[in-house]
């Protein structure tokens, strides 16, 4: 176990063979690149078999249960319950250091108290990027070497940035060793990241090193490629033994070593893995389901009860600070479905422990076997091949479950703790044999501990009657498992803060002040900020719900009327406060300083000369809040206008502009100007500053042009007039026929400034008809606010207009039958009035469809139902619509289209029921009451009478019941 982050580093640069890692030195005359090789070792190691839980017959007869392993003490046969799991890369162990997008570390090294200043530096040795591109959501691992075993750095905080977004993250080291710190960081977003700093504390003194100040650039690429320079590269065609030790250093010439930070991260205990800020990951595996059923002994089925033990184990589990429990299944059934094999729903669950980034993973299973006799508990550990540290794991944590177990009064099956190896000679990826039990293989390849507890043997009846026959006796089995994993994995019981860091012990004016923190459970946290010895200042965070995830509290030193604060000691005060009442309160110090009086960072004109047409510029910025007003000024003291009035700004750049009119819009003369900006605190400090300026171009009112969008347009189309004039001006823009004849107006005295304008006719009079081919006029008059007047004609001609006329005018069908719609399809070529009539054989009017409707050019359609105006079906024969266009200049035309309708037939099966017999009725009539006393005394009798004789009759009661 104590080995486990010296292999865990060996396998970030062997998984799958990664491309070449990336390694960065502070010493700038190491340019050396070892060779590399062309070929990349690949080790597959599937597994496509199916284990069953029924076992391998050992060659007793009637054994249907899988043999014990060599190990074991007991040698009768015991069934063994387990999954499958495929392969990937491991990210179970990930301390969760870096922030999301809100630009914050999470978890800052706590600096100590200033100390007396220490000569001795701590320099950088190296700099190791695992890989140059990820793929969103794959896992960075970073290498960072400083100073050496005298100076030894155990916490520290790597400062980097998504360039592509502008992001600033931070992530906290995961271990350390004499002179190594790992950092592991998730790839959350696209971008090109590039490393800024890392920070530590030593000898009681905050250090920070920039790497751009030792001419270091470290980039890598999540979803963008990106060119990197690294000083030099590890070789990736190793063997699997060889990588064991490859991890590389650089001595004072430059040369690459190796094993340097396995060495110094040999005693680094598998605790050092998960973030010190992070939760504990546990996921508990109920064996079997309902489709995958698991032993049957006894009356009582294996994967009902291990389903029970185990939510009793997450019940107790979730008493606990800093775990976070789940179950690869909740239920009965199988989680990926009924459809789902053995071995796909075993690989599933180690699947879905990477997923969730399991710490540990705990699988529950109840044993069986042949003969009565076998009895006791005992759990399944990894075997030492590949990953030794997973083994250990295993086997310690294995241990004490069975002592708790054990301590219910259980007894110790074969041993406690066992293994089993692979018995068809499957490999590990470094050529050593498998564990045999799936769960256990597939969780280490993907570097998660594994343990399978066989909790008691359902063919013993002593086990059952004691253990498992009741809920109690099963809570006590979970309970158990739940001490075992608390026991060993240190966790604690009660609220507290997981932990409050400072952004910065010192912040000046213009920055934020910071404060992170996390807590163990839900909880309302208030987060106060005093100043000096205890004086309130302001609440930034006011009882606000939390989970347990990391918060930020953010200051931007300001009072609560908007003012910086003067320079000074301050505090944060953190108060968390959970729905039972527990409380806790945390304080942090820091400093603010750099306030000063109020003062222009800097006032600049955009130029200091500018012609009319154009705008005149002032660019501003204050060192504090402050309330602006920016005016304009003439000649020697003559106000103008104001372009700002009293507007709150803070410390950043802004703009006034000016257009260069006057408040009623008229371009200003010729001459000197000034802009006056005045600021003002909260506080009454103000601060004045003019800037003088020349205008210049001031020119009579003028089209700047005037042009026409075509000198000929047609019916259906629009005649388009673009102009722009060269001052503000009030705008008209009328259309005239032929030689003087007024038309229509399109824009009347519109105000309008500088900018382009367009005026649109649809070639339609005033009455909304087309107009007659022609020539036409547009005449467009442009008056100033001082009276002057510029106008401008411009002539086309209209063409297209023809006589109203049907686009089209088509039958749906020319037979219709009763049921269906008849359906007349038309469209015409000018707006107009349209009615739609209804004649039946030679000319008999019959109904009116559309009457009068106003339409345009689009396609139209109208529907008759074959029923007259009393809403019964007519009968069969030729019909005809009628469709009637006029258009408001009162052209006319009129086009008719036969068809013929084929009615229901009387006799034959009703398609009708009673229920809308009498909804037809009721819709129509009222039922007479003098019926009360018949044999139909409600319309719903009257209508299943009704519906009855036509039945008996074989008349189809929908078309006689009209009739009635």
């Amino acid at each position: 176990m104590k080995k486990l982050l010296a292999c865990m580093l060996s396998v970030i640069m062997c998984l799958s063979i990664l491309p070449m890692d990336s390694l960065y030195a502070q010493n700038e005359g190491m340019e050396q690149e070892i060779e590399r090789t062309a070929e990349e070792a690949s080790v597959e190691n599937e597994t496509d078999e199916e284990e069953s839980e029924g076992g391998v017959d050992s060659g007793g007869a009637g054994m249907a249960d899988v043999t014990e392993p060599d190990n074991a003490d007991d040698k009768e046969t015991v069934d063994v319950t387990e999954p499958d799991c495929p392969e990937g890369t491991d990210d179970s162990d990930i301390p969760e250091t870096v922030r999301p997008n809100d630009v914050n570390p999470i978890d800052m090294p706590k600096a100590a108290p200033q100390a007396e200043e220490n000569t001795n530096e701590i320099l950088l040795n190296y700099l190791l990027v695992e890989k140059e591109y990820l793929e969103a959501g794959e896992i960075q691992n970073i290498v960072v070497s400083l100073g050496d075993a005298e100076n030894h750095i155990s916490e520290a905080a790597l400062e980097y940035k998504n360039e592509t977004s502008g992001a600033v993250y931070q992530a906290v080291s995961a271990a350390s060793s004499e002179d190594g710190l790992l950092f592991r960081m998730s790839a959350r977003e696209q971008g090109t990241y590039t490393l800024l700093s890392i920070q530590f504390t030593y000898e009681g003194r905050a250090e920070k090193i920039l790497l751009a100040d030792l001419g270091m650039k470290v980039q890598y690429g999540v979803g963008l490629a990106v060119d990197t320079e690294a000083d030099d590269y590890l070789i990736s065609d190793l063997s699997a033994l060889e990588l064991e030790s490859s991890i590389v250093s650089v001595g004072e010439n430059g040369v690459i070593g190796a094993d340097s930070i396995a060495e110094a991260l040999e005693n680094v205990s598998s605790y050092g893995l998960r973030n010190r800020s992070g939760d504990l990951v546990v996921v508990l595996d109920p064996g079997h389901d309902n489709t995958h059923a698991g032993a049957q002994k006894n009356g009582y089925s294996e994967e009902k009860l291990v389903l029970k033990i185990a939510r009793y184990c997450k019940e107790e589990l979730e008493k606990y600070n800093g775990v976070v429990v789940y179950m690869t299944r909740e239920s009965d059934a199988c989680a990926w479905g009924s459809g789902t094999t053995s071995g796909e729903c075993l690989t599933k669950r180690t699947e879905f422990a990477k997923e969730k980034g399991a710490d540990v993973f705990v699988s529950f299973h109840l044993n069986s076997n042949a003969s009565s006799s076998p009895k006791g508990a005992g759990v399944y550990y990894p075997n030492q091949n590949y990953r030794p540290d997973l083994s250990q794991e295993g086997h310690d944590l294995g241990r004490v479950i069975v002592d708790k177990l054990m301590a219910l009064g259980l007894s110790e099956w074969a041993g406690g703790t066992l293994i089993r190896n692979s018995d068809d000679g499957d490999t590990y990826p470094d050529g050593s044999l498998t564990d045999y039990l799936a769960v256990i293989r597939k969780n280490k390849e993907n570097g998660i501990p594994a343990v399978l507890i066989e909790h008691a043997f359902l063919s013993n009846s002593s086990d059952v009657n004691n253990f498992l026959n009741s809920e109690d006796k099963l809570k006590r089995l979970g309970v158990a498992d739940a001490e075992a994993i608390v026991q060993y994995y240190g966790l604690q019981k009660g609220f507290g803060y997981k932990w409050v860091n400072l952004g910065n012990g010192n912040v000046t004016i213009g920055n934020n002040a910071d404060v992170y923190y996390a807590v163990n459970k839900n909880a309302n946290v208030t987060v106060q900020v005093f100043y000096g010895n205890n004086a309130y200042l302001k609440t930034l965070v006011s009882d606000q719900g939390i989970g347990t995830n990391d918060q930020v509290a953010r200051w931007d030193l300001t009072d609560n009327a908007g003012n910086y604060v003067p320079n000074g000691t301050y505090r944060f005060t953190v108060i968390a406060t959970t729905a039972s009442g527990e409380q806790v309160i945390e304080h942090r110090w820091f400093e603010v300083s750099g306030n000063e009086p109020l003062s222009y960072k800097w006032v600049n004109l955009g130029g200091g000369n500018v012609t009319i047409g154009n705008n005149a510029d002032v660019y501003y910025a204050v060192n504090k809040n402050a309330n602006v007003t920016v005016q304009v000024f003439y000649g020697n003291n003559n106000y103008m206008k104001t372009l700002v009035s009293n507007q709150k700004i803070g410390t950043n750049d802004q703009v006034a502009r000016w257009d260069l009119t006057d408040n009623a819009g008229n371009y200003v003369p010729n001459g000197t100007y000034r802009f006056t900006v005045i600021a003002t605190t909260a506080s009454g400090e103000q601060v004045i500053e003019h800037r003088w300026f020349q205008v210049s171009g001031n020119k009579p009112l003028a089209y700047k042009w005037v042009n026409l969008g075509s000198g000929e347009v047609k019916v259906g189309n629009n005649a388009d007039l673009y102009y722009a004039v060269n001052k503000n001006a009030n705008v008209t823009v009328q259309v005239f026929y032929g030689n003087n004849n007024y038309m229509k107006t399109l824009v009347s005295n519109q105000r309008i400034g500088t900018n382009d304008q367009v005026a649109r006719w649809d070639l339609t009079d005033n009455a909304g008809n087309y107009v007659p081919n022609g020539t036409y006029r547009f005449t467009i008059i442009a008056t100033a606010a001082s009276g002057e007047r510029v106008i401008e004609h411009r002539w086309f001609q209209v063409s297209g207009n023809v006589p109203l006329s049907y686009k089209w005018t088509n039958l749906g069908s020319q037979s219709v039958a009763a049921g269906n719609n008849a359906q007349l399809y038309y469209a015409v070529n000018k707006k107009a009035n349209v009615t739609v009539q209804i004649f039946y054989g030679d000319n008999s009017y019959l109904k009116t469809l559309v009457s009068n409707q106003g339409i345009g050019t689009n396609d139209q359609v109208a529907n008759w139902d074959l029923r007259d105006n009393e809403g019964r079906f007519v009968p069969n024969g030729t019909y005809r619509f009628t469709v009637i266009a006029k258009t408001a200049a009162g052209e006319n035309i009129i086009a008719h289209k036969w068809f013929q309708v084929e009615n229901y037939r009387i006799m034959g099966t009703s398609n009708t029921t009673v229920d809308k017999m009498v909804a037809y009725y009721n819709s129509r009539y009222t039922y007479p009451a003098f019926y009360a006393n018949s044999e139909a005394p409600t319309i719903r009798d009257f209508c299943r009478i009704y519906y009855e004789e036509c039945a008996a009759e074989g008349v189809k009661a929908e078309v006689a019941f009209p009739s009635v």
